[in-house]
């Protein structure tokens, strides 16, 4: 009869492993088996797009490090309080993806970074962003001000 079988296992590192399946002694079709490994943890996010401070109607943009991981997907969203915004990737052919965006409301936005299908460590990154009219803080710091 058809019966189905999972293996489970959790590898000690990041690779490109073969699984070898054997029935009777026998390889089932399409085996072995290549997959990815992936270590989210080799991923790092960085930027002021993914901070709080942005401002509404400005430019601004995120970089994404997949340098040190094996070959993935990377999926990026940027959600709205009322929408996802569109958001252009640029791959600078090194691993190192540049995401921009324009913010279009104020509130809280959500940037959802997966690689291969898992999020990376932190994601989702939570901001705020500011109206267009909001008045920054600037401190001002000198020996002759009093």
């Amino acid at each position: 009869g058809n019966e189905t079988s999972e293996i489970e296992f959790t590898p000690a590192l990041a690779c490109q492993p073969f699984l070898a399946i054997t029935f009777d002694d026998l390889p089932v079709p399409q085996s072995p088996l290549k997959f990815n490994v992936i270590d989210t943890g080799d991923i790092k996010v960085y930027g002021r797009g993914i901070t709080d401070g942005n401002i509404v109607g400005k430019h601004t943009y995120f970089m994404v490090d997949t340098s040190k991981a094996v070959s993935g997907e990377l999926i990026v969203t940027v959600d709205g309080p009322d929408t996802t915004i569109p958001i252009h990737l640029s791959d600078d052919g090194k691993g190192i993806v540049k995401c921009e965006y324009t913010p279009e409301v104020e509130g809280t936005y959500v940037a959802n970074i997966a690689y291969s299908g898992l999020p990376v460590q932190h994601s989702p990154f939570h901001f705020e962003v500011l109206p267009i009219d909001e008045p920054q803080v600037i401190a001002v710091y000198s020996q002759d001000v009093e």
